[in-house]
């Protein structure tokens, strides 16, 4: 909660934001700003001063949406993310998302409003006093008893607005906990006649395995506020039922005057009904004109032909039905295969969409630069598909200047041994050779047929082949000369190697396990070897260490060796040699 003191910096804080985007041109600072500040107690002064309109700031008014940040690209994510500080930003995002939403209803403070204690907020009968007490809840993310108690005294609150805070509090604990005052919570409230919060009822229902109750209650909701219509449309997507019922009701709402509830519920049509493919294929070519316009720059930009939205949301529709598109409906998009929109809609349907391949590979032949990252996509899904053609095409990509995209052989399985052997035994640039030895390492315990060839890469001049080479062969099965041959591999390499490298990273994640299954071995020669070797894959080794402290504790040379490692894995300090 906001006291004035920090109000008055929030706003000496958003002048100079607004200056310094007058002076820099960056009027994004603002919203970005807004996103990170904006809350019921701080809203009033701050949109009076704000050049940004409250639509602007939120993604969505509708906090019920999956605001999930995935890293960009599945081949390029080296680190995950902690579980617990990414759920803490989703549920920052739908703080403020519900804020939004609040505020966009026309609730507002009373005239000479003040904050009260939390108690006597709750139990106030200023509905505002409410609101603002389940908003703090949920800031906190606080799991006390007290205030799960204060929750639950306002889940059948009068108002709306405080059962739509109140019920994103549950969802929250029902997300993290699965105890009997949560479940009895949630079963009453799917009994009540509540069509505007029952969205998040039936949310919170899901996460504790009460889906099969939820879907029969949530069907009122469509009938609702745009607001509730968005939110049941959203759950319904995320439970993935095909239920009768919901089509007939889903279906009208396509053509809602609402762009949003109508792009929603496009969204969801190729969800619970794919045997209407046919409407979103219409949807699907859509197009309208866009009109002529002159850049920042002065540059002049004819009019032309584009995709409408409903076009984009229907052709994303149609990529969650294709598991369940029927042969005519594959049929049909094969033959547009040359459409880039397409592109990954045909990765979608997967080898079912084999006869596509040709229009695939021909439209990257056809391009003016075959390199551009604007045929990631194509690679990607000529991965997903398969097939000769497909697999000969990866090749050659994998060849070329823009190597990075061999990663998609991966996607190919059993089938993309053959490419690996036959790229490996041809002289390739180190970065091509690298991107070859990373889709071994995918493939896991599926690249057993390369072994021996992997092998060989171990002794490779580069630190990064070396380690890519480790990190393949990790992901085989490891007995304990592989072990102990592997940790001096790793270990040369980290003379040159810098944490932040990705080879590093690659080599650390897939070795680490190993080598602390290994640190009690009863040959001192593979244990010592091990547990060096675990000290040097630092954010990687932190998951063990309890079996090395537990080896610490001896005064032996294995204790000695345990302590140092530990000690190497917990220090903040650089472990590796700077600018190498």
């Amino acid at each position: 909660m906001s006291s004035p003191l920090e109000i008055e910096r929030d706003l000496a804080e958003l002048e100079r934001v607004i200056a310094d985007a007058d002076r820099t041109g960056d009027h994004h600072a603002i919203t970005r700003f807004l996103w990170r500040r904006l809350r019921l107690t701080n809203a009033e002064p701050l949109l009076a001063r704000s050049p940004v309109p409250l639509d602007r700031i939120a993604t969505s008014p509708t906090p019920v949406a999956e605001w999930l940040r995935i890293e960009n690209g599945a081949r390029f994510t080296l680190l995950e993310r902690d579980p617990a500080e990414r759920r803490a930003e989703q549920w920052s995002d739908r703080h403020l998302a519900q804020t939004v939403a609040t505020l966009e209803s026309g609730i507002r403070a009373p005239r000479g409003w003040t904050p009260l204690p939390l108690e006597r907020a709750l139990a106030s009968a200023d509905a505002w006093d409410r609101i603002v007490a389940c908003a703090e809840i949920l800031e906190r993310q606080s799991d006390a008893p007290e205030h799960r108690a204060a929750i639950a005294s306002v889940l059948d609150d009068p108002s709306v607005e405080v059962r739509r805070w109140a019920w994103l509090a549950v969802v929250r604990w029902s997300e993290r906990d699965d105890d009997d005052s949560l479940r009895d919570a949630v079963r009453g409230g799917l009994t009540r006649d509540d069509p505007e919060v029952m969205p998040r009822i039936a949310w919170a229902a899901w996460h504790l395995g009460l889906a099969d109750d939820a879907i029969r209650r949530i069907a009122p909701s469509l009938a609702a506020s745009e607001l509730a219509q968005r939110e049941a449309l959203q759950v319904v997507r995320w439970l993935g039922r095909r239920d009768e019922a919901l089509r007939d009701r889903i279906e009208p709402l396509v053509e809602s005057p609402s762009r949003d509830v109508s792009l929603d519920a496009i969204s969801t049509l190729g969800i619970v009904a794919p045997e209407r493919w046919t409407r979103l294929w219409s949807f699907a070519r859509e197009t309208t004109i866009a009109p002529a316009r002159t850049t920042r720059r002065g540059v002049e930009v004819p009019a032309r032909e584009m995709r409408t939205d409903r076009a984009f949301v229907a052709i994303e529709s149609l990529r969650n039905a294709a598991p369940e598109l029927d042969d005519e409906a594959v049929a049909v998009l094969v033959a547009h295969a040359a459409d880039p929109a397409l592109t990954e809609l045909l990765a979608a349907l997967g080898p079912r969409a084999r006869a596509a391949v040709p229009a695939l590979v021909a439209r990257i032949d056809a391009a003016h630069d075959p390199e551009s990252w604007a045929h990631d996509r194509t690679y990607q899904a000529l991965g997903r598909i398969g097939g000769l053609e497909a697999r000969i095409a990866l090749m050659r990509a994998s060849r070329t200047g823009r190597g990075v995209f061999g990663h998609h052989l991966a996607q190919l399985g059993a089938d993309a041994v053959p490419a690996i052997a036959e790229l490996l035994g041809e002289s390739l640039p180190e970065p091509n050779r690298r991107v070859v030895l990373e889709v071994a390492a995918a493939l896991g315990r599926g690249a057993e047929p390369l072994r021996e060839l992997l092998s060989i890469e171990l002794d490779a001049p580069s630190a990064p082949l070396r380690a890519t080479a480790c990190a393949a062969l990790g992901a085989l099965t490891v007995d304990d000369a592989l072990a102990v041959r592997l940790a001096s591999v790793f270990l040369a390499c980290t003379e040159t190697l810098p944490p932040f490298h990705r080879t590093y990273h690659l080599a650390a994640r897939a070795l680490a396990p190993i080598w602390a299954a290994r640190c009690g071995h009863s040959s001192d020669l593979v244990a010592l070897r091990c547990i060096e070797a675990l000290g040097t894959t630092r954010e990687y080794g932190r998951a063990h260490l309890d079996a090395l402290r537990a080896l610490a504790a001896s005064q032996s040379v294995r204790g000695r060796a345990a302590r140092s490692a530990a000690s190497r894995i917990e220090s903040p300090e650089p472990m590796f040699r700077p600018n190498q």
